[in-house]
């Protein structure tokens, strides 16, 4: 609705309603909840008991992991490891290793509050 102010009265215009996206009567609804069938629902225990076995034969079937494989893994772990003792070394910083070490240093930075 608009309100015009001319001279001393007041007149009023009306606008049409705006028109807004309103969901038809017939809208289609949420799809309906999968049925439960007795005998046919999982048991938990019993699943995941069968998930863990079943997952443990294949990994039996595959066999073990080749050599190669763990060999790259650690080896690329090591080349990590050495790189950033070299940083920490070169901003005159050590590595922490143990979590003795690891508290100690965050007690350090706490300013030795616990």
């Amino acid at each position: 609705m608009t309100a015009i102010l001319t001279g001393p009265s007041l007149t009023v215009d009306t606008e049409p309603e705006p028109e807004h996206e309103r969901v038809p009567d017939g809208a289609p609804t949420l799809p309906p909840l999968p049925e439960r069938v007795p005998g046919r629902t999982l048991r938990a225990s019993a699943s995941l008991a069968d998930t863990a076995r079943e997952l443990e034969r294949e990994d039996d079937a595959r066999g073990y992991e080749p050599e190669d494989r763990a060999a790259a893994c650690g080896a690329l772990l090591l080349r990590l490891l050495d790189e950033g003792d070299r940083r920490a070394a070169a901003a005159g910083r050590t590595v922490p290793r143990t979590a003795g070490q690891m508290r100690a240093r965050l007690a350090a930075a706490a300013g030795g509050a616990r």
